[in-house]
């Protein structure tokens, strides 16, 4: 979701009718915010749990990806992002303690492997496939009407399937 506008970046810079710079600040901007909530959300996590933070999280991201796929102007689609980036921070914080949290130190591994590829999967691979769909469908919001149907499937599994990793010992 971060790099969802790589492909398309030209095209919005016609779109919006703004610069190169301002389409590139569509991903450097929630990158600040996710920076700035992936370091509250560690706090967070250490009072109420990961799980609520998750599932914040998580309501953000979805906000925000909505909201990319009815925007029609370059500040919308900027404060749709920058919704994204406030759900972003948890996830780039909290995933690594949780896999700690969850397993002992020779379990660990495999599991850190398997994160670190989907890492690489999901940050590098929906450009690609993103870039194919909204060339084929015309318009840049297909890429978060995808990813809505994926939200629509996650947030009750992480509501109901995730367990709390965050214990006192």
């Amino acid at each position: 979701m971060k790099t969802a506008f790589i492909p398309v970046a030209a095209k919005l810079a016609i779109q919006f009718q703004v610069s190169h710079t301002a389409i590139a600040s569509l991903t450097a901007v929630p990158l600040i915010f996710s920076s700035i909530t992936g370091l509250a959300s560690v706090t967070a996590s250490k009072i109420w749990g990961k799980r609520p933070v998750y599932l914040l999280s998580m309501v953000f991201l979805f906000i925000g990806s909505l909201w990319n796929m009815r925007s029609t102007t370059f500040g919308t689609t900027l404060g749709a992002r920058i919704f994204q980036g406030i759900g972003w921070g948890a996830f780039d914080t909290l995933i690594l303690s949780s896999i700690h949290d969850t397993y002992f130190g020779h379990q660990r591994n495999p599991r850190l492997a398997a994160y670190d590829i989907l890492q690489a999967a999901t940050a590098w691979g929906p450009p690609l496939l993103s870039g194919v769909a909204m060339r084929n469908a015309g318009r840049f919001e297909i890429h978060f009407e995808i990813l809505n149907t994926f939200f629509i499937v996650a947030i009750p599994l992480l509501a109901f399937a995730a367990p709390e990793t965050a214990y006192d010992r």
